[in-house]
């Protein structure tokens, strides 16, 4: 059985909860989580950026 991969309205759940979570710790301690959540950020968004729509990473050169 091949392994099941997230959708991609699954991965944007995921990221958007993730940033929101990031987005509070840094309010709480803004000192420690900023590059936490630069990085975040930058990650998913050139990971949704890479994805067609079709689950499919089409940029690849995109996720470097």
């Amino acid at each position: 059985m091949p392994p099941e991969y997230p959708s991609i309205s699954e991965l944007t759940e995921s990221y958007d909860t993730a940033d929101r979570f990031t987005r509070d710790v840094a309010q709480f301690r803004s000192a420690v989580a900023v590059p936490a959540n630069n990085e975040l950020r930058y990650a998913g968004h050139h990971l949704l950026q890479a994805l067609d729509g079709q689950e499919k990473i089409s940029k690849p050169d995109g996720l470097r």
